[in-house]
């Protein structure tokens, strides 16, 4: 695990993706922690009809 901060890393990254299905967006942040360990993934495919989203909490660890 890491250390915490002193003060929060407020710096919000946005990822944005418009699809034939939904518009989506997600938004993070790194807070007190000395590393940003959380992931996702957005995949609207073009032609079947499904569009798949996923959120990793990486409090475990960049290998949980």
């Amino acid at each position: 695990m890491g250390a915490t901060l002193s003060n929060p890393v407020e710096a919000v990254r946005v990822q944005r993706q418009q699809g034939l299905i939904c518009d989506a967006a997600v938004a993070d942040m790194q807070g007190w922690r000395d590393g940003h360990e959380d992931a996702h993934f957005m995949h609207q495919p073009q032609a079947n009809g499904w569009a798949h989203f996923g959120v990793f909490d990486g409090h475990g660890g960049t290998k949980a």
